[in-house]
This record gives structure tokens, sequence and C-alpha cells, in this order.
């Protein structure tokens, strides 16, 4: 069967149910004739057939000859029920720090429950176990009407694609890439790395930095977010500052390797005034190395991070960012969720991408004191040292 038509069925089923759950449409009234409610659904009639005869096997219809299609006083979920169904949230595996699913399932609960939905949550190893019977039992069994997956970087070969295929119910990828609605048929939200990476570097211009330090991230496909390293360095020189190829350096993710690599740039002769690190997890260990040095931030080297790690602005100076912004994803993937028609291409069946957008967040750690503000306290510290050795 062609795959387009059967996300296509997939949709129409998935829509028309959850108009049910919400009260669109009353218990014990009738639904238009076929050919017009397909015409108001945008479908063919026999689109429109295959998912009324799922819904009738779900006893959510009842279809009486003569007289026409009427919704089911049984097996329908009461618009004032404490839950109208569950939204089963699939993550990868990863379990660091920086695991981005640990920042977005719990706004994903919160958005859900507020729609009166339930959430349960699993990883993709666990789902990969299951066999194809096993999980649409579980999702009959649950009333699950969507699929949020919080993973991305999809090629096409991953097993964990059919697999979500398997309960023909609307899935949305939160915090894709850009092309992996295109790669995997789903529905996404994709964040623009590329604007991202712009934004912090011109922020950084605009404070006055001249000569920049950037910490990339060894284990990532695309160390230097969506640019390459060549590229990140036409980029910041293009913005009116300096830097070198020693100064663009991917570490792993730990504080030893952060550590070194910060000593290294401070080690230099000609050592960066600021450093744009890949992630605010490795700017939250630039800080403290930078600290350890006995250095100031940012009278000696500011730090700039990407992401918006909520925990980020603990840090004393506040971290300067670019917000991806967790909470807002998780709420534009349930919207997505319960709305599946609107996020798909009625020509192709494929599902749209999403483009989140990214907010600078100014915060002290990039901060540049001006002229006048570094004679200030210049003067004060002076004027405090002579009022000491006074008492």
């Amino acid at each position: 069967m062609n795959q387009n038509r059967q996300l296509k069925k997939d949709q129409i089923y998935a829509d028309l149910r959850h108009k049910i759950a919400a009260g669109d449409f009353k218990v014990g009234s009738k639904l238009p004739s076929e050919a017009e409610l397909a015409k108001q659904l945008g479908v063919s009639r026999i689109t429109l057939r295959s998912a009324i005869k799922r819904l009738k096997e779900d006893g959510l219809i009842i279809q009486a000859r003569g007289r026409g299609t009427f919704i089911a006083n049984n097996n329908i979920i009461p618009e004032d029920d404490l839950s109208h169904g569950t939204i089963m949230v699939i993550h990868d595996h990863e379990t660091g720090l920086d695991a981005v699913w640990r920042y977005i399932v719990p706004g994903i609960s919160q958005a859900a429950h507020r729609n009166n939905y339930e959430v349960t949550v699993t990883t993709d190893e666990t789902l990969l176990m299951f066999s194809d019977q096993e999980i649409k039992r579980s999702i009959q069994k649950d009333n699950v009407i969507g699929i949020i997956a919080v993973m991305n970087n999809f090629n096409g070969d991953e097993p964990i694609i059919a697999k979500l295929r398997t309960g023909e119910i609307p899935v949305v990828i939160a915090h894709a890439r850009i092309g992996d609605s295109e790669i995997t048929g789903f529905p996404s939200i994709a964040i623009n790395e590329l604007n991202s990476w712009e934004m912090a570097i011109a922020h950084l211009s605009e404070q006055g930095f001249s000569h920049i330090a950037v910490l990339g991230c060894k284990k990532s496909t695309k160390p230097f977010r969506s640019h390459g390293k060549a590229k990140t360095a036409e980029l910041i020189k293009s913005n009116g500052m300096n830097t070198a190829d020693n100064l663009l350096q991917a570490v792993d993710l730990n504080y030893a390797a952060i550590q070194k690599t910060v000593k290294e740039f401070i080690n230099l002769p000609q050592p960066p005034d600021a450093i744009l690190c890949y992630s605010d997890f490795f700017a939250v260990y630039a800080c403290r190395a930078i600290k350890e040095l006995g250095l100031k931030i940012p009278d000696d080297i500011a730090v700039m991070g990407i992401c918006g790690y909520p925990d980020a602005q603990r840090l004393s100076p506040a971290l300067s960012t670019v917000d991806y912004g967790y909470s807002e994803i998780a709420q534009m993937a349930v919207e997505m969720v319960l709305q599946p028609t609107n996020w798909h291409d009625p020509a192709t069946g494929c599902g749209r991408m999403r483009m989140k957008q990214c907010r600078l967040i100014a915060q002290a750690s990039t901060k540049k004191q001006s002229a006048k503000e570094v004679m200030e306290s210049r003067y004060y510290q002076n004027l405090s040292l002579q009022n000491a050795r006074i008492a």
C-alpha cells in the first residue's frame, strides 16, 4: 500500500477520533453523509471509509442501514471525563545532563494535563523490545491518541521509525533536525541551529569582544552546530572579530576536557576575550574552569552559551545564551498531536516541519564594561584601598 495513502488514512482516523473524544460530535448525533464528510475533510471517500471502519471497530460509531452513521453510547470518552486519553512520549536513551528530553518531557506533561490527557513516558530502546502486536494492544488498552518522539537526526534506517508507525496514530517529532520530517514522514518541530549560532556570534560582536574562542561538541555529527569549523571562523570574522584555528576546538562534555582546553586558550600568546560554547552545559564547565584560574567573568574573559538550560541562570554571573524554549517546544508538540490533519501536506501525506524561533537572553556573563565603567571601577577600588590604609 502506498505509504502516503496509509498516512492519510491514519490522520483522518485520528482526527475523527479526537473530535469524538472532545465532544465535537455529540453522543447519539448523526454524522454527515459520506460524500459531505469526505468533502469537509478534503479526502477521498475511499480514505474516509477506512477511518469509519476503524471507528466502528473501536465501538465509537454505529452504522444503521438506511438511516446513517451515529456516534455510539459506549466506549466514548465524555467531554467532562477526567481524561480524554493518553499521549505517549518516546525519548532516546541518552542519560547525561545534556539529554534534551529531560527539559522537554516535563513541559509535555503539563501541556497534556491542561487538556485533560494523561501522559506515559518510555524510551526508544524499550519500545524496540516489544512486537508490533504488543504495541498495538498497549495503545488500545491505554487509549493512546498520539505519540511525541523527543529525538532527532534520523537517517531513515532506524528501526524505531517503523515502531512509531505501528500504532497507526499521530506521531510528532519534538526537537527535530531540519530534514527529519522528510526522512520519517512525521510532522516535526525543528530548531534553526544556523540562526542560533549566528545570533550568539553577533551578540559577542555587539558587546565589543574582538578575539573569540569556540568550544564545540566532539561527539556531535555537527560539532559547531549547523556550521562547520571553517564556516564558524568566517562568521566570526564577518562580524568584525578575530579567531584562529587553535581557538576552535571540539571537546567532550566533561569537566577535565573543558578545563584543559580553557587553560590552553588562556595560556596562548594572544588569549581570547570571549568563549562561545556549543551549549549551556559546556558553558557551565567553562565558567568553573575560568574561576579556578583566578580570572573574572566577563572582565577577563566572557562566556556565551546556546540552548537555554534552565539551571544555567544559577551561575554567577548569569549566563548569556540563545534560548531554544524547551517549554514552548513541549506545548507546540502537544498541539500538533491533537490537531494531526493540520500538520500534514495534503498533496504528499507527509508531515510538515514547524520551525521554532530562538531568542537571545543577554546576561552579565557577556556584558563588557565600557571604558567609563572601567575607570570608575578602578577609581573606587583605589579609594577603598586608601581608606583601608587610613583605617
